[in-house]
């Protein structure tokens, strides 16, 4: 996590160790985001987990990118964790991950985030606009609705480079 008024404390953002179709250690879709930035070949396979082996079998890429020229990467975009953070991939730190708070307003969707929500109120909603100042290199977040945490901390906009 990287720390800002924008990532929730003491809360990560990345998979648990249950659940993973692929090992921890491996990131395939960080591997073809790189391939793609660098113009380059991925050629590997993915192991399926052991749980999993009855039901999906291993991932093989093989992709080549070399023709396409350089490219720029913003960032990866990530919901299901229902709540806010800023982080970057492990093994990559030029890529970027935004996470984003539940827009959903009731409790079960906002167990563990830390902006409150209030119906009938402003903080009933937690809607998110995105854009990207590429002149700039920034990731441009404006929130409308719950903006302000349960500790006070501000999350209106941020602009985060890239």
């Amino acid at each position: 996590m990287e720390p800002c008024n924008w990532t929730q404390v003491n809360r990560g953002i990345s998979p648990g160790d249950r659940g993973l179709l692929y090992s921890k250690e491996t990131n395939p879709i960080a591997d073809i985001v790189d391939a793609w930035v660098r113009s380059g070949v991925l050629k590997r396979t993915y192991p399926v987990n052991e749980q999993y082996a009855e039901y999906f079998e291993d991932l093989t890429v093989d992709a080549d990118f070399t023709e396409r020229g350089p490219g720029n990467f913003v960032c990866h975009l990530l919901g299901h964790c229902h709540r806010d953070g800023i982080a970057h991939v492990k093994q990559y730190p030029n890529q970027k991950i935004v996470s984003l708070a539940s827009a959903c307003s009731d409790g079960w969707q906002n167990y563990d985030s830390d902006l409150p929500r209030y119906p009938g109120t402003k903080a009933e909603d937690c809607l998110t606009t995105l854009s990207v100042d590429p002149i700039n290199r920034n990731i441009c977040l404006v929130r409308v609705g719950s903006n302000i945490t349960n500790t006070m901390v501000d999350r209106t906009f941020i602009a985060i480079p890239y």
